[in-house]
């Protein structure tokens, strides 16, 4: 396991959402109740560390985990994941096949991913014509990195010096890198703002101001299959 690997399973560990209730974790769960209503579905979870934010979808759904680290495979299965598999995001294949999910969450992971096109590549084709992901990630120009870099210090959350972090993302640009992948962004929410002492309180405030929340939603559909590509780097 390389060194932004285990900060993430760091991360992981210590999310500030971590079996709490927060405005995050209650919109991702609206939002994908939505989209599966009507029958049981199959829904991967990318990055799902310990299933706490899907485990509640495990009786009435087929939930199925994937991850970088072991760490918390065990208490994913123990949160009713019907199995578990850790994989490199940036590199390996997953084990599942093409077009069998209805719906797929990758949540507070991408921005861990060094190519986030293979990701999505890998979203895109275990995903059914029509179905539906949701992303997470921290925002980079929230509010809170404004007055960061009015100090000379880097965006919040941003991939910086000993950070886990490797990929910093705004909504336009997450937007870019969905669409690229063969997916239609229906929908980008705020899901969290940022205050000292982790403070939830002002996070519904910026559901439909994404780009100055902390971290944000995206909700896209399938729309047609992606092909992997390796393009020359963009400056």
């Amino acid at each position: 396991m390389n060194l932004a690997d285990l900060h993430r399973s760091h991360d992981q560990a210590h999310a500030s959402w971590r079996g709490l209730p927060t405005y995050q974790v209650r919109v991702v769960r609206r939002m994908l109740d939505t989209r599966i209503a009507g029958g049981r579905r199959r829904i991967l979870d990318v990055g799902c560390a310990d299933g706490y934010l899907l485990g509640p979808f495990c009786q009435a759904h087929e939930v199925v985990g994937v991850d970088v680290s072991s760490q918390f495979a065990p208490r994913a299965i123990a949160a009713g994941f019907a199995s578990h598999q850790i994989k490199d995001l940036s590199s390996d294949r997953l084990d599942l096949a093409d077009a069998s999910f209805d719906a797929a969450f990758c949540g507070q992971t991408i921005e861990h991913v060094i190519d986030s096109d293979w990701l999505l590549c890998e979203l895109n084709r275990v995903l059914k014509p029509g179905g539906s992901v949701i992303i997470t990630t921290p925002n980079v120009r929230s509010l809170h990195s404004f007055f960061r870099m009015l100090l000379n210090e880097p965006p919040a959350f941003g991939a910086k010096y000993r950070s886990g972090h490797v990929r910093d993302w705004t909504t336009r640009l997450l937007r870019r890198a969905i669409e690229n992948n063969g997916f239609r962004v229906e929908a980008m929410r705020g899901v969290e703002f940022w205050l000292p002492g982790g403070s939830d309180a002002l996070s519904p405030l910026v559901s439909r101001l994404p780009s100055l929340a902390t971290a944000m939603l995206a909700l896209a559909t399938k729309t047609a299959d992606a092909r992997y590509e390796v393009r020359p780097f963009e400056n």
